[in-house]
């Protein structure tokens, strides 16, 4: 009886760390995502984290990194959708770092 206890919490600790840690990835890209908006002038439409098919950032995005599809509206009301890699390749996302390709392929930003 005693190891089923101690079992059921690691089990429980070990669940509350991966729900805490996807809760924090997802909102720390939401910000890093917000604040590239906001100093390129651009307006988020929307966003989709992409897990699994990274476009082109398949090969390039480490396990520390996170990757969006996102439609922006810039200054002139056009809308534009554009890959964005988030974080660095060592601090993950603990750095702002972003880098972008967008739909047509030419990176800018």
């Amino acid at each position: 009886m005693e190891y089923s206890l101690i079992f059921a919490f690691y089990l429980i600790f070990i669940v509350a760390i991966v729900v805490i840690s996807t809760m924090w990835s997802r909102s720390r890209s939401n910000d890093i995502i917000d604040q590239w908006a906001q100093t390129q002038g651009f307006q988020v439409v929307s966003r989709e984290e992409r897990t699994f098919f990274r476009g082109p950032f398949f090969w390039r995005a480490g396990k520390n990194q996170t990757v969006y599809y996102v439609q922006v509206r810039d200054a002139q009301g056009e809308l534009r959708t554009a890959w964005l890699r988030c974080g660095g390749m060592w601090a993950g996302l603990l750095s702002d770092q972003v880098e972008v390709e967008w739909e047509t392929g030419q990176p800018i930003a």
